[in-house]
């Protein structure tokens, strides 16, 4: 597990300290309902989501988590893991806080359980910076991984965009718990991924993730059948 932020240079100032969210709608009384994911929090002002990370700022949803990456690592492809993509190269690891999941069994609780003033205070890493890091250590592909990568969506998007350019490739190592439209926005931008189902029952999920199954399993077949993704 690798909970350590490095110390690496930022393209400049921090010009997206509160950078509105993705893929949520406003309610009555400076309320809003995330729909990133299958729990579709309603979220009073001043408080966060289910993943601690997602923020209603006076009736705005704010993704704290974007341009602060609480981890980076580069890492061997097979220890994502992925047996067939890219076989004995590097991917540069990039992860935040939050999760959308509770799992009893979470290995890396320290990201997933937090979020709050620890992902809104580490220092502004633009993605353009995320690309030159990649390339400066000769990884072939940037991985979103983890803590749960879907709850930075905003930031994955713009690093994948520019990962795509840069001839590098992505992979996104993910509970899959995600809703469709968020995913129809994602998944063509992913090349490889590994989508962690915890069971097959719906009682494991409900007892011991705190979600549901049934998306898990759509985001699997999704990611294959649709967009014709490597998937392990």
């Amino acid at each position: 597990m690798h909970t350590t932020t490095q110390n690496t240079p930022t393209t400049g100032p921090d010009p997206r300290r509160d950078q509105t969210a993705l893929f949520f709608e406003r309610l009555e009384s400076n309320q809003v309902r995330c729909d990133l994911c299958p729990h579709h929090c309603h979220i009073a002002p001043g408080r966060s989501g289910f993943c601690r990370v997602r923020r209603n700022v006076d009736g705005t949803l704010i993704a704290d988590t974007y341009g602060r990456p609480a981890t980076l690592h580069v890492d061997p492809i097979e220890k994502k893991p992925l047996h067939d993509y890219l076989p004995g190269s590097h991917t540069f690891s990039i992860g935040t806080f939050g999760c959308n999941l509770s799992c009893n069994f979470c290995q890396n609780d320290d990201l997933s359980r937090n979020g709050g003033d620890r992902q809104r205070n580490l220092p502004y890493l633009a993605p353009d910076a995320i690309i030159s890091l990649a390339q400066r250590h000769a990884c072939r592909s940037v991985a979103f991984t983890y803590n749960e990568p879907t709850v930075f969506i905003e930031y994955m998007l713009d690093v994948a965009r520019l990962a795509r350019a840069a001839g590098l490739g992505t992979v996104l190592v993910s509970n899959g718990y995600i809703n469709a439209e968020p995913r129809s926005e994602l998944f063509p931008l992913i090349d490889a991924a590994n989508i962690d189902i915890k069971g097959f029952a719906e009682e494991f999920y409900a007892s011991l993730c705190g979600a549901k199954l049934a998306p898990v399993l759509e985001s699997c077949r999704d990611f294959k059948r649709t967009f014709g993704g490597h998937l392990e």
